[in-house]
């Protein structure tokens, strides 16, 4: 019988049966996007899910992830195993991923499962890595920049959201300036930590730490999310951006109504 598959992602699995029946949410692993809502609302009988998985791949926010994670595999095997179920569950989506180019650890692991699974990887590293990390050749899209400004700033302007895997002072570094941009106002694209075997558990602390003691000031908030699996990963994602967008639209239509003026959505 035709059924939901309780994998990750199960609207796009899903899209490679022939039809199936729109269960309730409370039995689905997570909620599902609204337009499936919607349509489960509104049709209660059969409906063909493939036309609805073509709807969301238009409609959604996040077409592309930036992944920050470790050069190194670390001692943990969960971590490598949640790498590369990043990976493939990216590719099933359709959605690129966006990384910092090299192929050892954890970086190689979201690459290659990526690409195996004919997903689209972007690879953006500085020159001077190249020898030291390697590349992989299979990319479908491979950027060598000057320096590592650079490289971060291209995995920024290339990524609709950010996914932090286990990694060293690199990621943490990353991690902290793309959360700093997020809190002095530079982007609105949402930030989730996969807490994989509570490996964020310190920095989580660290934040709330900061906040209590009036570092992380009223305004200057940051907003993340933190999933300890990576099948939550995606949903998360996408709910946040489509919270952000939405708020950007309400401020942009209280500033025209405060100018007089009607709202452009293209200044968004």
């Amino acid at each position: 019988k035709p059924g939901w598959r309780k994998r990750a992602l199960v609207p796009f699995r899903i899209a490679r049966t022939k039809r199936a029946r729109i269960k309730p949410s409370s039995d689905l692993p997570y909620d599902l996007p609204s337009p499936i809502r919607r349509m489960q609302a509104k049709h209660r009988e059969w409906v063909d899910v493939r036309v609805i998985c073509r709807q969301m791949r238009l409609m959604r926010h996040v077409q592309s992830i930036c992944v920050y994670c470790g050069s190194g595999k670390g001692n943990n095997p969960a971590y490598a195993e949640a790498a590369a179920l990043l990976g493939r569950v990216a590719a099933d989506a359709g959605i690129r991923i966006v990384y910092g180019g090299g192929s050892v650890g954890l970086m190689g692991i979201v690459a290659r499962s990526a690409t195996d699974a004919g997903g689209k990887v972007t690879g953006i590293i500085p020159e001077f890595l190249v020898k030291r990390e390697g590349i992989i050749s299979d990319l479908d899209e491979l950027i060598v920049t000057d320096n590592m400004h650079t490289r971060k700033r291209t995995m920024f302007e290339r990524s609709d959201g950010f996914v932090v895997l286990p990694g060293g002072l690199g990621t943490l570094e990353e991690t902290s300036e793309i959360m700093t941009w997020f809190q002095l106002g530079q982007h609105h694209k949402p930030i989730v930590l996969a807490n994989i075997e509570n490996f964020w558990d310190p920095l989580i602390a660290l934040l709330e730490h900061m906040t209590e003691d009036a570092f992380i000031r009223p305004g200057l908030e940051v907003a993340y999310g933190v999933s300890p699996t990576i099948e939550k990963i995606f949903p998360k994602l996408e709910t946040m951006a489509a919270t952000f967008r939405t708020a950007e639209i309400e401020k942009s239509h209280a500033a025209a109504d405060t100018e007089g003026e009607a709202p452009s959505l293209s200044n968004l």
